[in-house]
């Protein structure tokens, strides 16, 4: 028997931990805590100073450290 499976492209390697700052999967689950606070503080700290093209959404509770 084979099994068909419908891949929607909208959800397709979609982030299921909440710390892509891509909202697609990038293997940021895979850091700890203190890897992923100075990963995010670097990749805040590019797109600041207008390196980078990463879109990173921000909502109004997050931190910047």
């Amino acid at each position: 028997m084979q099994v068909r499976a419908t891949v929607n492209d909208e959800e397709f390697g979609k982030c299921g931990c909440g710390r892509s700052p891509t909202g697609k999967c990038v293997g940021w689950h895979g850091l700890t805590e203190t890897e992923w606070v100075e990963g995010k503080t670097q990749l805040i700290h590019n797109l600041l100073s207008g390196h980078g093209k990463v879109v990173a959404e921000m909502k109004d509770d997050d931190e910047v450290i």
